[in-house]
């Protein structure tokens, strides 16, 4: 029978790094202080001034402490230390919960009432199946990991937490938990552990029946984000699903959910999913957001999704060096919308010359600009071109190329291709990029993706090549607030991108000097060119916008091709071992099914074929 006016205390555990308290953090509050008498809010950081003052609306009670062993040890500090016993005793439910979600999509209220009517002792939103044993110490002392409850969100009424051992349970737990022992010294371990001293526990929803066996169990919340939201009424979204280890990840799904879940609760609830973007462009890397949200645009070339002519003023902006590429240059900037302003940069008036007459019967307005070659295409944008990226908000750029000395000439030409066929192709494409940026308010940059060809296809997963700490000095040069990791490849090279103005300002209104960029001949890797063009997406997230590829829909089709061809060609040099891991696997599953167990020897001799 549902008890009514329950008394309930909430601990919220909080932590950033940054000591940011972002929206999507009061909307949280807002919902479920409506079902809690008291909060006590426990801050593994600092909060800065403004999360602090706006906490204070929920609550005085706020505790800071060092990040020391995660949100467990929060939790315990304020059951142990925080809150006296006869204060905790007198709730009829203490509800521990932390920032690590979004949500709730619908009101905690619903839940709340559904889970009264049940004679439990404490619960849970999720539980996680019973699982293989993982070698790492945990408190339950068994050989597999028993079914527990996602501590995310768990509910403690006060017949178990009267229990002096349940007191006793949080005051065995060492301060100073790794995050390892954080999950297997607490998580994995508090239901298995309460419930054999009698007491009772369920979850609102129950993932055990989405698992057939020990050996299949995964965090469901994880890996099927919108099916547990879309199909079993999950009312948040984990956060670590954005910028989980994509290597991991992948080897049990195709990454296909993340994107989607922002998609069904964009349609389906009353939410913001702009808390959303917020808190990941400001705390994520944006090699991992570009993988969990598929951050490719493939638009058409034959028809324009733009409905009217775009209110914001954009620019066309190319670097001429190669004069005789003029041609192949001039099919491209002759086909642009009427209303885009072209400007294109080159190096000497003779040139100027030549550029102007054969662009003489363009519809666009037109400007030729002559600047020194010190710094390249980089320069030529960033110095000549300084003024104009202050007058436009939607800005494209681009530049020729050639192949280097001792490479055949199509390597260049294959290059040039990449960049110009995704940046500037023609009138439909770039109305349908600025339509990207009209319905995407929070991109910032589309940069055209790397080549695939030749000596680029050996950097694929080595995009930083020995470029990352002059990338990093750089950052530290602009002040810009983003995360940078040696370990996440940047994904937007070439210097070819399309952008909003507003996300490259700190690179764009520093006052770059010609002294700044290195002398001719440029080294090939490792200067202040080659920093500035890793850094379009890192400028891009300090401002606080995503960013992604852009490509043609025929280019995609090229670009799915080349991929293929890269991977199946990697897979053939490494067959023997990719074949002996394989039937490793395939020998452990014959050895324990009576179904394989008579092929079991000749698998033996077959991976010993390979060996050889």
């Amino acid at each position: 029978m549902k008890l009514q006016n329950k008394k309930r205390l909430g601990i919220f555990a909080f932590y950033d790094k940054d000591g940011i308290v972002d929206d999507y953090i009061y909307f949280l509050l807002d919902d479920i202080k409506k079902n809690l008498s008291d909060l006590i809010i426990v801050s593994n950081s600092n909060i800065d001034d403004v999360g602090m003052k706006k906490l204070k609306r929920y609550t005085t009670e706020i505790y800071i402490r060092d990040n020391k062993g995660f949100d467990i040890i929060a939790w315990k500090k304020a059951i142990t230390e925080y809150v006296f016993k006869d204060r905790l005793e007198s709730y009829d439910e203490v509800v521990l919960f932390n920032n690590s979600f979004y949500g709730p999509f619908y009101p905690f209220k619903i839940i709340f009432d559904e889970m009264d009517m049940k004679k439990i002792d404490f619960w849970g939103i999720t539980n996680h199946p019973e699982s293989l044993y993982d070698n790492i110490e945990n408190a339950c002392k068994l050989d597999y990991i028993p079914t527990f409850i996602q501590s995310y969100f768990t509910v403690f009424r006060s017949s178990i937490v009267k229990d002096k051992r349940f007191i006793e349970f949080w005051n065995n737990l060492p301060d100073d938990l790794t995050y390892q022992q954080a999950v297997h010294l607490y998580e994995v371990c508090f239901a298995y552990i309460f419930s054999s001293w009698g007491y009772r526990w369920d979850t609102y929803i129950d993932n055990t029946k989405l698992c057939r066996n020990k050996e299949e169990a995964i965090c469901y919340n994880t890996f099927i984000p919108y099916t547990m939201i879309s199909e079993r009424n999950l009312p948040i979204l984990r956060k670590k699903i954005f910028c989980y280890d994509s290597t991991d990840y992948i080897k049990r799904c195709g990454y296909e959910e993340p994107k989607m879940c922002i998609d069904y609760i964009k349609n389906n609830f009353d939410y913001d999913v702009n808390m959303i973007f917020d808190n990941l462009i400001r705390t994520c890397n944006m090699a991992d957001l570009k993988q969990s949200l598929h951050l490719n645009y493939v638009l058409p070339t034959n028809h324009s999704n733009l409905k009217k002519k775009p209110k914001k003023k954009v620019a066309a902006i190319f670097h001429l060096y190669y004069i005789d590429l003029m041609e192949d240059i001039y099919k491209y900037l002759s086909n642009m919308p009427s209303y885009v302003d072209i400007y294109i940069t080159t190096t000497s008036e003779n040139n100027k010359d030549k550029i102007l007459n054969k662009f003489s019967n363009v519809k666009n307005k037109l400007q030729v600009r002559v600047v020194k070659n010190k710094g390249r295409e980089i320069a030529a944008l960033l110095i000549d071109c300084k003024d104009i990226l202050k007058k436009y908000d939607y800005v494209g750029f681009c530049h020729d190329k050639k192949s280097h000395i001792g490479m055949p000439i199509t390597t260049g030409k294959s290059f040039e291709y990449t960049l110009i066929e995704n940046i500037f192709n023609n009138e439909c494409y770039v109305e349908n990029v600025i339509d990207t940026f009209e319905n995407n308010p929070k991109l910032g940059v589309l940069g055209a993706p790397s080549p695939l060809h030749s000596m680029y296809s050996v950097s694929i997963g080595y995009e930083w090549t020995s470029c990352y700490e002059e990338t990093e000095k750089l950052a530290k040069r602009l002040k810009l607030k983003c995360n940078l990791s040696k370990d996440k490849n940047p994904f937007i090279l070439g210097t070819a991108f399309w952008c909003r103005t507003e996300s490259l300002e700190p690179l764009f209104n520093y006052n770059w000097k010609r002294s700044d960029f290195p002398k001719e001949p440029l080294n090939a890797d490792g200067t202040l060119n080659h920093a500035i063009e890793r850094c379009f997406s890192y400028v891009s997230q300090s401002q606080g916008f995503y960013s992604g590829w852009v490509m043609t829909e025929d280019y995609s089709s090229l670009e799915i091709q080349n991929l293929y061809l890269l991977l199946s060609t990697f897979i053939r040099g490494n067959m023997e071992i990719y074949n002996s891991r394989l039937l490793g696997m395939i020998i452990n599953k014959a050895k324990k099914s009576r179904f394989l167990r008579k092929s079991y020897h000749i698998l033996l001799k077959l991976r010993k074929k390979f060996k050889k």
